[in-house]
């Protein structure tokens, strides 16, 4: 079974603690959401009611399909669980660039489909 654990590396570099759960590296099925959308929404919303029970403040991502359809996607997401799940979405990248300082505008979280708020707030105190 692989392990991949470069991403948790990286986060708990950042004074962060990479929170666990055993699906983290399974896909989300972003790939398959112009083919296979039912399987796809399927697969993410495993994937975001697996996460969700460990509370985490936000999920981080290095692929733009997994940020498509577990950002963008998110309220579809919530329907087909029956149940709200509001977890920003980060990219890896996004997530280095605010360890190192990066005002969030410039990150472009002010973008994000589901709100950071209260992330930003938690991590940097920057106000809604």
């Amino acid at each position: 079974m692989e392990n991949p654990q470069t991403m948790e590396r990286l986060i708990r570099a950042t004074g962060a603690r990479p929170v666990f759960f055993p699906e983290r590296t399974d896909c989300c099925g972003g790939g398959l959401i112009f083919t296979k959308e039912k399987v796809a929404f399927r697969m993410a919303s495993v994937l975001l009611a697996k996460a969700q029970k460990s509370s985490p403040d936000c999920l981080v991502v290095a692929c733009p399909l997994c940020h498509f359809i577990l950002d963008a996607r998110q309220g579809r997401i919530e329907r087909e669980l029956g149940a709200k799940v509001r977890i920003p979405i980060l990219y890896i990248t996004q997530w280095l660039g605010l360890a190192l300082g990066v005002a969030p505008e410039k990150l472009g979280l002010h973008r994000l489909i589901t709100p950071a708020q209260k992330l930003l707030q938690k991590i940097c105190g920057a106000k809604s």
